[in-house]
Order: structure tokens, then C-alpha cells, then sequence
């Protein structure tokens, strides 16, 4: 049977796809209402971000509905696989309605494909300590845990890296 899913790399025209995709997740991750939209300010930070030089974001689509996202951007002076070569990956989320149905760990595989051609050899990224749920996700597709409590407002940060295949 044929995955229901497709995957899309896109640019800063899909800042508010992802950034309401992330919101969505997070709020359910978080027993909150699911928002069924953003503000111009969030849309606009998420612009800013996927903006900049060598970022790229990845949208999931089951049929010609946005399920998922995450995105990437050149790694920070003081990320842990910092350098011309490394890569951060954030916002990562899938829609509640798809929770548990493997999107998540297919797209996963489909940005490290991405980034490799993009040139990069490593990736990093930061996850809730407590979002036990996107943990054993990357555990499970290879992420290796660098440290816990990472200072964030939302709660301490676990770090994962890994190699780009």
C-alpha cells in the first residue's frame, strides 16, 4: 500500500503553513484549544526566518492538506554542530489528527535527504524536555541526546545532533 503522504521543500512562502501547523501541535501537545489561525506577527517571524540564506522548510500533505512541517536553517555560533556545514532544525510538528500514523518519522527522513543535498553533514535541534513524545521520535530515527536543560521560556530544552545521511 502507497504512503497517503507527499512531502514539498519550500521557502518563506510557507511561513504560515508552518507556523500554524506548529501552533496547532503545540497547543494540543499542551491540552489547549487547537488554533485555527496565527497572528501577522508570528507569520512574519516565521518569513524572517525562512528568509534567510540556505533554510528551507518541509510541508507534509496528505492529499492537498498540510499535515506537517518542520524547517531548517545554517547552524548558530553556538548551536553544538556549529559551522558552514550544520543545520538546525526546528518546528517540527504534524497535525494531532495524524499523531501516531508514521508522518512524523517519514518526514524526518525526507528533510535529512533535503539537507544533505543541500550540503550539510550534521544537524542539531532542541526539544521540551517534556515532550516525551517527539523524544522517543527521534530516538527512534536516529538522534543522539547531547544534553538536558537547555534554558528556554517554555521549560528546559533537551539537544539532539545527529549526522545528515
Amino acid at each position: 500500500m502507497a504512503v497517503p503522504w507527499r512531502f514539498v521543500t519550500a521557502g518563506s512562502e510557507a511561513a504560515e503553513t508552518t507556523a500554524l501547523l506548529w501552533a496547532q501541535a503545540d497547543a494540543s501537545r499542551r491540552g489547549e484549544a487547537i488554533p485555527s489561525a496565527i497572528s501577522a506577527d508570528t507569520v512574519a517571524k516565521q518569513v524572517a526566518r525562512l528568509s534567510r540564506p540556505r533554510a528551507i522548510a518541509v510541508i507534509g500533505y496528505l492529499g492537498s492538506v498540510p499535515v506537517a512541517c518542520c524547517h531548517a536553517e545554517p547552524a548558530r555560533d553556538d548551536d553544538v554542530v556549529a559551522g558552514n556545514t550544520s543545520a538546525h532544525l526546528s518546528g517540527v510538528a504534524v497535525h494531532p489528527d495524524h499523531w501516531a500514523r508514521g508522518i512524523g518519522r517519514s518526514m524526518i527522513g525526507y528533510v535529512l535527504d533535503e539537507l544533505d543535498k543541500a550540503g550539510y553533514d550534521a544537524v542539531q535541534l532542541l526539544v521540551l524536555e517534556s515532550n516525551s513524545r517527539a523524544r522517543r521520535l527521534y530516538e527512534r530515527t536516529g538522534w543522539h541526546l547531547e544534553r538536558l536543560g537547555a534554558p528556554h521560556p517554555q521549560g528546559p530544552h533537551a539537544v539532539y545532533h545527529r549526522a545528515v545521511p
